[in-house]
């Protein structure tokens, strides 16, 4: 269960997929008796498919409608990525690894990307990855697969998203009714894993079931907490807060002071009433600090 884990976990953290949606789909592993090492390879080689996809497989998604469904229901939004974020990730991801000189190159590689909306677009993909490769003198198969899941992490982490939970559940629902063939299927994964997405695919009910149970526990621990808060004296001090700073910046967008002051007031003084008004929300912003380091004491 730990190989399993380690194998596809981090990977899918990085796509957003949710803590609940991962343990679900853990348990449901485990139900079918798949976890194994091996399992956890299908499942984080399944989402590298998605993300670089192969001609043969684009074909099949294709003409099965699965891509069409995808797009649809937005199981893959790369919409929110930008090249800027995608470029602070590498940077971090490859510390040290990048030769000089290559960060102009990849920069305006991803701002292509972007501007022509190509983060999932095969050929595009290839040609970033041999970019990276370049800078950082990958030559081995392994460093190069690394290199290749990084970029794609970083791309995503860059503002992407890819609902694999939902993917799987989608991808059961279109084979249970002929849809999706077995032979679709291969194309789109890696063959040799065909006989444990089936195998995942045939408890999918059980997943859903997981899956409600899990956001039951996850809404109840945060209702929880909440009421807990809230009742302490912290939390009813944060809420006064919270409610005063909201006031204050109502009132300092308002004409609330000037006219709470009088223009009689101002006159007197030959003060702005911007500035009288600014003390006020310093001397009262003051009060409340005070207030909170006394509850803190």
């Amino acid at each position: 269960l730990e190989e399993g884990l380690r194998q596809f976990a981090p990977l899918y953290g990085q796509l957003g997929v949710s803590f609940a949606d991962t343990a679900a789909l853990v348990g449901t592993m485990t139900q079918a008796g798949l976890m194994d090492p091996e399992s956890g390879t299908a499942l984080k080689s399944a989402a590298n498919r998605f993300l670089n996809m192969t001609h043969q497989g684009r074909d099949a998604m294709i003409v099965s409608g699965l891509w069409d469904e995808i797009q649809k229901n937005k199981l893959i939004d790369m919409s929110a990525a930008t090249a800027s974020n995608a470029m602070l990730n590498l940077k971090k991801l490859f510390t040290g690894r990048l030769a000089k000189g290559s960060d102009n190159e990849i920069r305006k590689l991803l701002d292509e990307g972007e501007r022509n909306k190509q983060f999932l677009d095969a050929g595009y993909q290839q040609r970033l990855f041999a970019l990276i490769n370049k800078a950082t003198g990958a030559k081995d198969a392994p460093t190069i697969e690394a290199n290749q899941e990084k970029v794609l992490a970083a791309i995503m982490t860059g503002g992407g998203e890819m609902k694999m939970v939902e993917i799987f559940k989608l991808m059961a629902k279109m084979q249970a009714e002929g849809k999706l063939t077995d032979a679709q299927l291969a194309k789109i994964f890696e063959g040799r894993h065909l006989s444990r997405y089936k195998a995942l695919f045939a408890q999918i009910t059980e997943l859903e079931r997981v899956q409600r149970a899990l956001n039951g526990i996850t809404d109840e621990f945060t209702r929880a907490g909440n009421r807990l808060w809230t009742r302490s004296d912290a939390g009813k001090w944060a809420a006064t807060i919270a409610s005063l700073d909201r006031a204050l910046i109502r009132l300092r967008q308002s004409e609330g002071i000037r006219n709470a002051i009088g223009i009689d007031a101002v006159h007197r003084f030959e003060l702005p009433a911007e500035f009288v008004g600014a003390v006020f929300v310093i001397a009262t912003a003051y009060l409340i600090r005070r207030g909170r380091r006394e509850a803190a004491i």
